[in-house]
């Protein structure tokens, strides 16, 4: 029975055709031989139905399946509790939901089609939570009693009792037209409810287009008024479904402006977003969304934002011990190998000279300069700053103006271009239009294993182009581009609709594709961390967009990335080096997360993939030398060298300095390169808090561990000796008695009281204890208690490092006060 309820069947209604198919699922499964019902399927069937029940999960219909229309997925035997939400038979299936709090903006990622428009319906009252019982659906009551003790039932509850308003920006901007008539001006004169329309028009820049109909609005602009629609709004629940499509660096910093500035006491905040660095910028905290796409989706327990973007970009939750992708996403700048003088010699250079080119009110300039085949340049600028037009005189389609002082000519080049708008008009399958726009290149091997089934074409190619989604119909585009023959790509906003892991699938696509091929590429791209990941050099744009404006010359990535971040953010130039990082609005404190778990100070071009391949790398000797007051000093401290200076002779505090700072760098085994013997304890630690383990189960996972690995010297032997290590950096730990009903904490001055203050339940219950003569003893002992930790010497530390054992109960200890 346990067995039976973990696997599930998807069928996809749009591959199956019973019509034009044999039957071969039904015809070949096992069980429906045996004479039960397990697959009921006929040629006048409009889709194939799928027993979960009776199915043994064998396989063989899914091979069997001519259109691979069918999926048999086994599920961890605990996530059938969990279901929240179930379409109907053979159909997506979500489990848990996002936890939003009041106050703060709650972040969600995961890929495309795992569930989050379907967790937004349900946390907007849109969408009646079915539990998974799609057939007899639940009432509210039922549903407020399965989400009973957790955030989310006072949350439902405030739904149906105080009818709260709930707003969601959709995800297309582009068939906002469709529906929306008028002028932008009156549209939102009309839905103006905060007295907001002036200041939201000068913040998301639409004074310009405010007497322009809503059907002539370009992408950005389209984007920038459906934020303002939103914003502009009483309600006390903002969903907004991937805000940054379409916008430009400096647009979507102002658009998270927007987002945060709706933040009230009692309002929630929600967002979808793909771009981390704006995530990371906007959120407060964020929830995961991992599973088969189109077929389930799991949401996680929230995090921390640098803890939960950096577990959704290892594909590893460590609160469930679970991996879900089977490789971590990495981020390596320096993926161009190392060519030697004699290979740079051969490349072919190309050279173009210093002109201006006005277009009616607008005046573009271009400075000279130069670039080489196998080379990806990144142009870095505003919206309508005339990156479009200097590649159309590059491709001969426009001619300049005037050609400054040189004896430069343009050389002519072909060119393959991707714009930035897709709007589907071909009526037949993806497999006609790649036969006839790239035959000889679809067909090709190379072409076939370096870009097509990385971007997994192979699954979209009997489905009619105009039914696409925006993330596929971006993937179709980017095959179309590259399988063109020419010699500059232009790929303009190659991120746009694309969930988190495709972006980076595209970016290694786009980038070995430039390499083998030996061409150049210039990419329009405003995702920090692509742009950052594709770009050999970057052009800066500079001046008043759609006036007047300037083209630099090629440059390196480093001074390219500190000059764009300068002129369009107008701030002091940020510390780059390669990974782009957006300060973040929290704390000067803020440590600042990167892509692939290192510190901003830490990551050079040429770093080694063992530094890489760290799941998180933590500052433990940073956390050694806080805890004990030490300042840290470039070339660290070697044995007594800096102590004695300060005045500290080698005294009981300094040995235990000295040993953890041994402890901090020592591997855990021979050449272990991703944990030292402190940072493994105290992940452990961490994991055992979070997890509710007893000191037993500890001591016996230590002693297995020990066993079965070389870490005998390494490893504290039980719990109590691992707690010396957290206590040694300023940790310790205290029990608080909880009501039982979650009411309130005996803690501080309520620390005597016996009744809880809200509900009058008694924090205590009565056990009997027989002595060895028989004779019975009752004693009081609390019904539940939670851990604390106490005493932390550096919470810039904890900030940092975000994985102290303890962070969970912390976060509960917070909820709790703000309960009482």
């Amino acid at each position: 029975m346990a067995d039976r309820l973990t696997r599930i069947a998807i069928v996809s209604s749009d591959r199956c055709k019973p019509k034009k198919c044999r039957q071969e699922c039904k015809k070949s499964c096992p069980v429906v031989k045996t004479g039960k019902l397990c697959i009921e399927v006929t040629p006048q069937s409009k889709i194939a139905y799928i027993s979960e029940e009776l199915c043994i999960g064998c396989g063989i219909c899914v091979k069997k399946c001519p259109f691979e229309a069918i999926q048999i997925i086994n599920l961890p035997k605990d996530l059938d509790k969990d279901t929240t939400h179930r379409y109907g038979p053979n159909t997506f299936k979500l489990h848990r939901l996002p936890v939003p709090r009041p106050g703060q903006v709650l972040g969600l990622v995961g890929t495309n089609g795992i569930g989050k428009s379907t967790a937004l319906k349900v946390l907007a009252g849109k969408l009646k939570p079915n539990l998974g019982r799609f057939k007899n659906p639940p009432d509210w009551q039922e549903i407020l009693t399965y989400f009973r003790g957790s955030e989310l039932q006072n949350y439902f509850t405030r739904i149906l009792e105080d009818n709260l308003k709930a707003i969601i920006k959709p995800q297309y901007v582009d068939h906002i037209p469709k529906a929306v008539q008028g002028n932008v001006g009156q549209v939102l004169e009309q839905k103006d409810e905060r007295e907001m329309k002036e200041r939201l028009c000068v913040d998301l820049e639409l004074n310009q287009v405010l007497d322009r109909n809503v059907g002539d609005l370009s992408g950005g602009e389209l984007q920038r008024f459906a934020i303002a629609v939103v914003a502009i709004q009483n309600a006390e629940i903002y969903m907004f479904d991937e805000p940054s499509s379409y916008l430009d660096v400096k647009q979507r910093l102002k658009a998270a402006q927007v987002v945060r500035s709706l933040l009230r006491p009692n309002s929630y905040v929600i967002v979808v977003e793909h771009d981390l660095s704006v995530l990371d910028y906007l959120s407060d905290f964020i929830c995961c969304l991992y599973g088969k796409p189109g077929a389930y989706g799991v949401v996680t327990l929230p995090f921390s934002v640098r803890e939960g973007i950096n577990i959704f970009l290892a594909g590893f939750v460590p609160t469930e011990n679970l991996r879900f992708r089977d490789e971590s996403l990495t981020f390596k700048v320096a993926e161009t190998p190392q060519e030697s003088a004699e290979e740079i010699e051969t490349y072919a250079r190309y050279r173009y000279p210093t002109m201006t080119k006005t277009q009616g009110n607008f005046r573009l300039r271009v400075v000279e300069g130069e670039f080489t085949d196998s080379q990806i340049i990144v142009m870095l600028g505003e919206n309508g700053t005339g990156k479009t037009t200097f590649i159309r005189m590059l491709a001969g389609l426009l001619k300049p103006d005037v050609i400054e002082d040189s004896d430069v000519e343009i050389p002519e080049f072909n060119v393959s271009y991707k714009p930035q708008k897709i709007s589907p008009k071909f009526q037949h399958s993806v497999r006609h239009l790649l036969h006839q726009k790239i035959r000889d290149s679809y067909m090709h091997p190379q072409f076939v294993s370096d870009v097509m089934k990385p971007l997994q074409i192979e699954q979209l190619m009997d489905q009619e182009v105009v039914n696409l989604s925006g993330g596929e119909l971006q993937r179709v585009a980017l095959t179309l581009c590259l399988g063109k023959p020419a010699d500059i790509y232009l790929i303009d906003e190659p991120s746009a609709y694309l969930d988190s892991e495709q972006r980076i699938v595209a970016s290694k696509v786009i980038k070995r594709f430039i390499l083998h091929a030996k061409k150049t590429a210039f990419v329009v791209e405003h995702d920090f961390i692509m742009a950052t990941y594709l770009a050999d050099r970057v052009i800066v744009y500079e001046g008043q967009a759609s006036v007047d404006c300037t083209a630099n010359a090629p440059q390196s990535l480093l001074t390219g990335m500190n000059l764009f971040l300068s002129i369009s953010l107008q701030t002091k130039i940020p510390i780059f080096t390669g990974l782009c990082m957006i300060s973040h609005h929290h704390s000067t404190n803020y440590t600042r997360w990167t892509i692939h778990g290192e510190s901003l100070a830490s990551c050079s071009r040429n770093e080694s993939d063992a530094n890489q391949s760290s799941y998180f790398q933590d500052d433990m000797i940073g956390m050694v030398h806080d805890a004990f007051g030490v300042p840290r000093q470039d070339g660290g401290i070697r044995d007594n060298e800096g102590l004695e200076s300060m005045g500290l002779g080698p005294d009981k505090e300094t040995k235990k300095f000295f040993k953890l700072l041994e402890d901090a760098q020592r591997e855990l085994y021979p050449n272990c390169k991703t944990f030292t013997a402190l940072s493994f304890t105290t992940h452990l630690l961490h994991i055992k808090v979070l997890s509710g383990w007893t000191d037993t189960s500890y001591d016996m996972l230590v002693e297995l561990l020990r066993k079965a690995f070389p870490i005998r010297e390494t490893l504290p032997k039980s719990f109590a000796e691992a707690k010396k290590f957290n206590e040694a950096l300023g940790f310790s730990y205290e029990k608080i008695d909880l009501c039982p009903k979650d009411c309130m904490l005996f803690w501080r001055d309520k620390k005597g009281l016996y009744n809880c203050e809200k509900c009058g339940t008694s924090r205590y219950k009565e056990s009997t204890v027989f002595s060895d003569d028989g004779t019975a003893k009752v004693t009081q002992i609390s019904v539940k208690q939670i851990d604390n930790i106490v005493e932390v010497t550096s919470l810039e530390s904890i900030i940092g490092f975000g994985l102290v054992a303890g962070i969970k109960v912390d976060r509960t200890l917070t909820d709790m006060e703000d309960m009482q």
